[in-house]
């Protein structure tokens, strides 16, 4: 899985009042972070993270379901050419947030 920088700015009082948190739960200021980030992600999208994880597995039964074969050279290309379309957006997202 990629991985890719999420600059955090917090003021004072946030970075604070985070090491405070963390020091208290025993836990890093990262690991607190991805934790509260991760809960309010999935209040805002319930079932969404499920949706992503399966996400390959669900287009394979779509597929089948049309008839389509996922392992054919058809299908096989115009994987790779959405993947390098996403891979180029990706990476236009990457340059405006750096």
């Amino acid at each position: 899985m990629a991985s890719s920088v999420f600059p955090l700015r917090l003021d004072e009082v946030d970075r604070y009042l985070l090491r405070r948190l963390a020091l208290e739960r025993g836990q890093s200021a990262n690991t607190l972070v991805t934790m509260l980030v991760r809960a309010e992600i999935d209040q805002a999208l319930p079932g969404a993270r499920e949706a992503y994880q399966r996400r390959a597995e669900v287009a394979e039964q779509v597929l089948r379901r049309r008839g389509v074969d996922p392992d054919s050279a058809d299908y096989q290309a115009a994987r790779r050419d959405a993947r390098s379309v996403l891979d180029a957006i990706d990476g236009l997202h990457r340059d405006q947030t750096a």
